[in-house]
């Protein structure tokens, strides 16, 4: 009767101990930039480059179906052209570009994810380049490149500070 106690004990302690060394601990690429700069691949730099390019501010957006979307009372929409490289990336991790993997950081440290609503967004001239609205790309490979709109709304008086781009695998902050 007593050892049944002891080993119950020893298996829930197998178990546990079998679980953290199969793999449920991720690990993460981090590193920040200044806007519009590359990131350097290295042995532990991230696997993707992302740069990012304001291109102002509106109280509306146009959809590629010629729909007006309006800004809340009080709110603003600001549009970022995100270019994106596959430096390194491969198999699951060659999945970049999605819009969710997105956070805009303003002044305040208040956090906002992309508008869901200007997901559509029409084509935008950025630098003499034609962007669609930012959509994931599955499946790139190194050397591949990628660019997109992305747009968030935020209050009027919020000044944006930096855009992190956090795919679980990599997690790049550009400096706005």
């Amino acid at each position: 009767m007593q050892l049944r106690p002891i080993t119950a004990i020893a298996v829930l302690l197998l178990v546990v101990a079998s679980l953290l060394v199969s793999g449920c601990t991720t690990s993460k690429n981090e590193q920040t930039v200044q806007a519009n700069s590359t990131n350097t691949p290295s042995q532990n730099s991230p696997t993707v480059s992302v740069t990012a390019t304001s291109f102002g501010s509106a109280n509306s957006v146009t959809t590629n179906h010629g729909a007006v979307i309006s800004s809340l009372n009080g709110n603003k929409f600001v549009k970022y052209a995100v270019y994106f490289e596959n430096i390194k990336a491969k198999g699951v991790d060659a999945d970049m570009g999605n819009p969710n993997s997105l956070k805009l950081r303003d002044t305040k440290s208040n956090l906002y994810s992309f508008d869901t609503n200007t997901f559509g967004i029409a084509d935008q001239q950025v630098n003499g380049k034609t962007l669609k609205g930012l959509t994931v790309q599955i499946g790139t490979r190194p050397g591949d490149k990628y660019s997109g709109i992305v747009v968030f709304q935020i209050p009027t008086n919020a000044t944006p500070k930096s855009l992190t781009y956090d795919d679980y695998v990599n997690k790049i902050t550009i400096n706005l």
